[in-house]
């Protein structure tokens, strides 16, 4: 549930954050994107602990932002019963 709420309102500063940011130019956009990028490497470490892998795992994917999503989303989980 952390993971999903810090991946969420990581894409919301990302399209808003321009927004109401600073002065439109290079630093209007800047501290968004980078607030984001962390938010999402944070909420993707929370999704690797719950998938059983260590958290730097999947803050190391959150810096890839979608490919590393997509990344993580595929690795297996390893709490997973045998059986599904």
């Amino acid at each position: 549930m952390k993971a999903s709420l810090y991946i969420f309102f990581s894409v919301i500063i990302l399209i808003f954050g321009s927004l109401f940011v600073g002065p439109p130019g290079f630093t209007g956009k800047v501290w968004p994107t980078f607030a984001a990028i962390c938010l999402t490497a944070w909420g993707m470490g929370w999704y690797a602990v719950s998938k059983g892998y260590s958290r730097s795992i999947g803050i190391a994917l959150g810096i890839l932002w979608w490919i590393g999503l997509a990344i993580l989303w595929l690795m297996k989980d390893k709490y997973k019963s045998p059986r599904g």
